[in-house]
């Protein structure tokens, strides 16, 4: 049987097939939103809390999340990071009228 060929509009991530894509992905809306929720820094404690596991992939995680401008580490010791206006952007709507 041939495999019919599926177009997708790639704006969502139900068009990838891998599984792991996908979790990393809810892990990324979850801590960004968590982070959205609190005032001021956040830890590398608390995005491992957010995501189980130990501290090594928490760090791995934010480092990732930060090459793509999600959040920023604040330079303090230990660090923090704090969110950027592109992810401000994604989960805050504005009402205009």
């Amino acid at each position: 049987m041939a495999q019919q060929k599926v177009e997708h509009d790639f704006q969502t991530m139900d068009w990838c097939r891998s599984k792991h894509a996908v979790v990393q992905g809810e892990r990324m809306i979850l801590v960004l939103r968590q982070m959205m929720k609190k005032s001021g820094r956040t830890s590398i404690n608390e995005i491992n809390a957010w995501i189980g596991g130990t501290r090594r992939p928490a760090r791995t995680f934010a480092d990732q999340l930060e090459r793509a401008g999600y959040i920023i580490g604040d330079g303090q010791k230990p660090e923090g990071f704090v969110v950027t206006e592109k992810t401000k952007q994604i989960f805050t709507v504005k009402v205009i009228g």
